[in-house]
């Protein structure tokens, strides 16, 4: 296992939507490319699982949720989290 990378006190990991898209989600979709090790992997469906139980829901900062869709039928998709449902 390697060692985290240590950046500089106030840097911020903001990627564009098209690095994120050809840099992390690609090669783990396509090429079965492990998850970065500074992403979090956690299941986001079932009881219990809105979003304010498992971010920081004080947090002003956006984030992103990579899954795979879990299907009801042809045409839709199970997003219930909780007392709620994941917006596509």
């Amino acid at each position: 296992m390697s060692s985290p990378v240590q950046l500089p006190p106030g840097y911020r990991f903001r990627p564009s939507k098209p690095k994120i898209f050809s840099s992390f989600l690609i090669p783990v979709v396509v090429h079965g490319a492990l998850i970065p090790p500074n992403f979090l992997d956690l299941e986001i469906y079932g009881e219990n699982k809105e979003p304010w139980n498992l971010f920081d829901k004080h947090s002003r900062e956006s984030f992103w949720v990579f899954t795979t869709l879990r299907k009801r039928d042809s045409s839709r998709s199970h997003r219930k989290a909780g007392s709620g449902t994941w917006r596509p």
